[in-house]
């Protein structure tokens, strides 16, 4: 991997991470969308009948300026 020897461990990783899901953008953005989609307050409780589970929203981590 060509990952940034700079900053601390835990922003090499998040590098590291973000350089190989980039492969998959596409899809992450079609499951984001989704996602979305699936926390309106109707379709929550729809879901609710189905299943104990909630959609997650994809964050982006957030550095300070260091980096």
């Amino acid at each position: 991997m060509q990952v940034l020897l700079a900053g601390c461990a835990s922003h090499r990783l998040n590098r590291a991470v973000q350089q190989h899901l980039t492969h998959n953008e596409d899809d992450l953005a079609a499951v984001q969308d989704l996602m979305t989609k699936l926390r309106t307050i109707k379709q929550s409780a729809k879901l609710r009948f189905k299943t104990t589970l909630r959609p997650v929203i994809r964050q982006d981590t957030r550095w300070g300026s260091t980096f």
